[in-house]
């Protein structure tokens, strides 16, 4: 360990946090203290925003009050403190559509920006922006689309979206069976919610309506964009990587996200 618990209890940040959620989880999980962590009181009365905020200044103070006071080779002791209590806003984000729930499926996970970004105010900046507005919601359930875009197509929304066009226009049940979330679809919750957009006229056109991302995800003719790539996305031709994603399709899917704000801000 690169840091000693006498050093985290003389720090700054643990005469601001002791005695709370966020300090109790590091000591119990990062210095194996035994302990019961105290509640986070509130928490079910705090908002998609609220705990977006929450994370934001926690984490500012890892750094300001304790990895910028402390010198050690490796900062990745930081991180597993941060990992350690991160509260992920997304179920915070509730979103319904016939008759089902839904919940935030968030593109950028904080992980995901540790790793391009390491522990820094970057880091911050850009959890800050990214992950302020919930863009897509899906039914939550065990082995749901939330659950199985990031194993079958490395949490790319642009191959899932380009899934879920397929399934929802498919005309009989041998296009269906080309959808790779095709399992996902079939679980009680989130086939209940595909079949009310499948109902509708359009239904490829009614979920990005929902969704409110022509223009940012999809274009004019509600074709999918190739967020890897450019231009349209016609087909899964692909092998996926969930850990790793291309410089490209990171940088443009921020684009995507600011083009999605700049249109509902």
């Amino acid at each position: 360990m690169s840091i000693s618990i006498s050093q985290y209890k003389e720090s700054d940040f643990y005469e601001k946090y002791k005695d709370t959620y966020f300090s109790d989880v590091i000591l119990r999980d990062i210095f194996k203290c035994e302990l019961n962590p105290h509640r986070l009181y509130g928490l079910n009365k705090k908002t998609y925003e609220d705990v977006h905020q929450l994370i934001i200044d926690v984490m500012g103070d890892i750094i300001r009050l304790l990895a910028e006071k402390i010198d050690v080779e490796d900062k990745s002791i930081f991180w597993d403190m941060i990992y350690a209590f991160y509260l992920d806003p997304d179920s915070k984000a509730i979103k319904e559509l016939g008759g089902i729930d839904c919940s935030a499926d968030g593109l950028f996970s904080i992980k995901r920006i540790y790793r391009k970004y390491g522990l820094s105010e970057r880091m911050i900046s850009e959890y800050t922006r990214y992950r302020r507005v919930p863009i897509f919601f899906f039914p939550s359930e065990i082995g749901g689309i939330n659950i199985r875009r990031y194993g079958s197509f490395g949490d790319r929304i642009d191959h899932t979206l380009l899934d879920l066009k397929i399934y929802l226009e498919a005309e009989n049940e041998d296009k269906e069976n080309e959808c790779i979330l095709l399992s996902a679809y079939k679980n009680p919750k989130t086939l209940k919610w595909l079949n009310s957009i499948k109902a509708t006229k359009d239904p490829f056109k009614e979920l990005v309506d929902w969704y409110g991302v022509k223009g940012s995800f999809v274009n004019e003719e509600y074709e999918v964009f190739d967020i890897e790539n450019g231009g349209m996305l016609k087909e899964h031709g692909y092998n996926y990587n969930s850990r790793e994603w291309s410089v490209p399709y990171y940088d443009n899917l921020k684009k995507c996200i600011d083009n999605f704000m700049g249109k509902n801000d």
